[in-house]
């Protein structure tokens, strides 16, 4: 197998070389810059399935189920806070309405729509999110953690009358391959660190991204 490994890696090699050579002839291209790019820059980003919220102004709106919000009181804060720190980060000139004046105005006009709502804050959109379940354990295994979560995206062109203009649901476990032990990491750490997952895997709807951005348990 270690041969075969190596075998293959010296292959792959000499033909990166040979494409960087025939390459530099053709273009005069420099062989060190052209391995670089062939061996070394980072692949291309993956494009947001919603990018329309660039230069926008926006209310972000998070609900969670009695069940997570039982389990975990302040998960609708949390969530808000970081999907929104996300969206700022990274969705060219969006502006977020204050989430203390969101959450007040809701609680002042019982039965609102979003469309309502958006005009009140002169927004372009509203993104609801409803956070279904969000879990870091099996009740019949408290000693290994592994994130859980669900939740629907939906957002609404204030403009259109709050026509739902993109829809979709996010399914997240996290990690993916294994359940991890309480010797390895706290239930808190482990929990912020979920927490911030499911933030960045909502976010990522809005904005680009590349693969390999992602959390690590450390």
């Amino acid at each position: 197998m270690a041969r075969m490994a190596g075998e293959l890696f010296k292959n792959r090699w000499i033909l990166l070389c040979t494409l960087a050579g025939l390459t530099t002839t053709l273009v005069g291209c420099r062989p060190a810059a052209l391995l670089y790019y062939l061996l070394l820059a980072p692949e291309p980003k993956i494009p947001a399935e919603f990018d329309s919220l660039k230069g926008s102004k926006t209310v972000l709106l998070v609900h969670a189920s009695t069940n997570a919000q039982l389990a975990h009181p302040t998960i609708e804060t949390e969530l808000q806070r970081l999907i929104a720190k996300r969206l700022l980060e990274n969705v060219e000139k969006i502006q977020i309405a204050d989430p203390t004046e969101v959450a007040n105005w809701c609680a002042e006009h019982e039965g609102y729509s979003l469309e309502q709502l958006g005009k009140a804050f002169d927004a372009d959109y509203v993104v609801q999110v409803e956070l279904h379940r969000f879990a870091i354990e099996d009740p019949s295994s408290p000693e290994l953690y592994q994130g859980h979560a669900t939740a629907t995206i939906q957002v609404a062109d204030v403009e259109k009358g709050g026509e739902i203009v993109y829809d979709a649901y996010v399914e997240s476990t996290f990690p993916a391959s294994r359940a991890v032990p309480s010797s390895e990491i706290s239930a808190l750490r482990f929990r912020d660190l979920y927490v911030k997952r499911v933030a960045d895997e909502i976010a990522r709807h809005f904005h680009a991204y590349r693969r390999e951005d992602t959390f690590s348990l450390h």
